[in-house]
C-alpha cells in the first residue's frame, strides 16, 4: 500500500518548498487536484492555461527531481460543494478533456471526472441527471483515448456508492462500456465517496471493501494480464482503514496466485490529514519511526524525535536548521514562525512507518491466510481476537480497543466477501447483493437520488 499525499496549494515560498521538498523525497508521489481550473469566475483570463503553466513549473522543480508520480484529481470534489452548478458541466468536461489530452505528458495518473451529487442545487440529484451527466463525462474521456491510447493506462474509473441508488448508477454506466468493449481499456480503478464517512456516517468497518471484491472481479472479467490489478482510494487515512487494506493486499495477491496469473496488486490511498492532523495538533503531535518487524517506535511530541530522524526527513541543512528553531519554539510554548506545516513531513514518516509496520504485522500473524483456514464464522472471529490480544500487549498505543473492533467488523465482511469469491464467483448478482447490503448499512447518510 501507498500513501499518495495531497496538496492543497502549490509552493510560493521557501518554507513551503522546503517542506514539499522533503515530502517528495518520502512519497515519491502527490497529488493535485484540477479545482483552480475551473474558478470560472475567476479573475483570471485563462485560468486552465494558467493553472497548467504552474503545475508544470511544480513538476519541473519539486517533482522530476525526485522521479516522483503525480496524480492529478478531476476537481469533482468542486461540483459537490456546490461551487459548479448544472449549467457549469458543459465547461467542466470541456475544460477536463482539454488537459486530459494537451497535459498528457505531464501527469502519471488522472481520475475520471464525475459528478455524483450536488449539495447546494438538489434539483441535480436525480438517477437520470446523475447517469447522464457522468455518461457524457466518461464518453468524452474516452473520445480522448481513442486519439491518444497512452491515457488510457493512466486513468483511474472513479467507482461511487456513498448514496443510496449511486452504486446501480455506476453499475449501468460501467455495464454500457462492457457492452462497447471498452472496459479492457480500464487498467486502474478507484473508489469514491469516502471523505470524513466514518465521523459523517458514525461507522467503524472499512466501507470499500466490497466495492474493492467487485473492482477485483471486474478486472479479472476484462482478462488484461499485461497489467496490474490497480486500485486507489479516494480520502482514506484512518489506522484501522489502512490495516484492512494490508489484508486486502495480501488477500488478492493469493487470489491471483492461485489463479496462475502472474501481475501483482498495487493498492493506493490519499490524504490531507496528515497536513490537518499537523496544523492541529502541532504541540503535541505524536508520531512513529518504524525499524524492521515488530519494532517501531513512538515519539510523544516533536521535541522528542531523534535528531538522526530529523536528518534523515529534513536533508537540506538550510531547511534542516529551520525545523531546529520552530521545535525549540515549541518547546518554550511559542509561536511558530513560518506555521506548524513545516513538521508535516514529520506525519508523513508516520503514516509510511505505520503502512509499513501493518503490512508486516498482518503478513507474520498470517491475517489473510486464515480466510482459507478458517471456513467457520465464529472460528475465524475468535483467532483474529487471539491475535490482537497479543498485539495488544506489545502496542496498545496502536491496537486500542477501537481499532480492534473496527478491524474485527472489516474482518466479518471480507470473510462473507471471500465466501462469495471462493464459493459463488459465478453468481454475479450476488455480488451486487451483497453490495447493496453492506451500502444499506450507511444508514445516517438517507439521502437518494430520486
Amino acid at each position: 500500500m501507498k500513501l499518495i499525499p495531497v496538496i492543497n496549494k502549490l509552493p510560493n515560498d521557501n518554507i513551503y518548498q522546503f517542506t514539499f521538498e522533503a515530502i517528495m523525497k518520502q512519497s515519491g508521489a502527490c497529488l493535485c487536484s484540477l479545482i483552480d481550473a475551473y474558478k470560472l469566475n475567476s479573475e483570471i483570463i485563462d485560468p486552465m492555461q494558467s493553472f497548467m503553466v504552474f503545475l508544470r513549473k511544480l513538476k519541473k522543480e519539486l517533482i522530476d527531481p525526485y522521479s516522483g508520480d503525480l496524480y492529478i484529481d478531476s476537481g469533482g470534489y468542486s461540483f459537490i460543494k456546490g461551487t459548479l452548478n448544472e449549467n457549469d458541466i458543459g465547461l467542466m468536461i470541456d475544460n477536463y478533456c482539454y488537459y486530459l489530452e494537451t497535459a498528457r505528458n505531464d501527469y502519471r495518473y488522472i481520475f475520471s471526472l464525475d459528478m455524483p451529487w450536488n449539495i447546494q442545487y438538489p434539483k441535480y440529484n436525480t438517477k437520470e441527471k446523475v447517469h447522464y451527466y457522468n455518461q457524457w463525462s466518461l464518453k468524452r474521456s474516452f473520445t480522448v483515448f481513442e486519439k491518444y491510447p497512452s491515457i488510457a493506462d493512466k486513468f483511474f474509473f472513479i467507482w461511487q456508492f456513498r448514496k443510496k441508488n449511486q452504486y446501480q448508477i455506476w453499475n449501468n454506466l460501467y455495464s454500457e462500456l462492457v457492452e462497447k468493449g471498452l472496459h479492457k481499456l480500464i487498467s486502474c480503478r478507484s473508489i469514491g465517496g469516502m471523505v470524513g464517512i466514518h465521523a459523517a456516517l458514525d461507522i467503524k468497518f472499512a466501507p470499500f471493501i466490497p466495492l474493492v471484491f467487485r473492482c477485483f472481479n471486474d478486472y479479472l472479467n476484462a482478462a488484461v494480464f499485461t497489467k496490474d490489478f490497480r486500485i486507489h482510494l479516494l480520502g482514506v487515512y484512518l489506522g484501522y482503514d489502512r490495516f484492512v487494506i494490508a489484508i486486502l493486499e495480501i488477500l488478492f495477491k493469493k487470489y491471483l496466485e492461485k489463479a496462475g496469473i502472474a501481475t501483482k496488486v498495487q493498492i493506493t490511498y490519499d490524504s490531507i490529514n496528515y497536513l490537518v492532523s499537523t496544523i492541529l495538533n502541532s504541540k503535541k503531535l505524536a508520531g512513529y519511526d518504524y525499524e524492521g518487524q515488530e519494532n517501531i517506535i513512538r515519539w510523544e511530541h516533536v521535541g522528542t524525535v531523534p535528531e538522526k530522524l530529523l536528518k534523515q526527513i529534513y536533508t537540506n541543512p538550510e531547511h534542516y536548521d529551520i525545523i531546529i528553531d520552530a521545535i525549540d519554539q515549541v518547546k518554550r510554548d511559542k509561536k511558530i514562525q513560518n506555521g506548524p506545516a513545516q513538521f508535516s513531513p514529520l506525519n508523513i514518516h508516520t503514516f509510511n512507518s505505520l503502512d509499513k509496520y501493518f503490512e508486516y504485522i498482518v503478513k507474520e500473524y498470517q491475517f489473510a491466510d486464515i480466510f482459507f483456514t478458517s471456513k467457520i464464522e465464529f472460528k475465524l472471529a475468535y483467532e483474529v481476537n487471539e491475535k490482537f490480544k497479543v498485539l495488544q500487549n506489545k502496542s496498545r498505543d496502536i491496537f486500542t480497543d477501537n481499532f480492534i473492533e473496527s478491524v474485527q467488523e472489516s474482518i466479518e465482511i471480507i470473510f462473507r466477501m471471500h465466501k462469495w469469491y471462493n464459493d459463488e464467483y459465478a453468481d454475479e448478482a450476488m455480488l451486487h447483493k451483497l453490495i447493496c447490503l453492506y451500502r444499506d448499512k450507511l444508514i445516517a447518510d438517507s439521502d437518494e437520488l430520486t
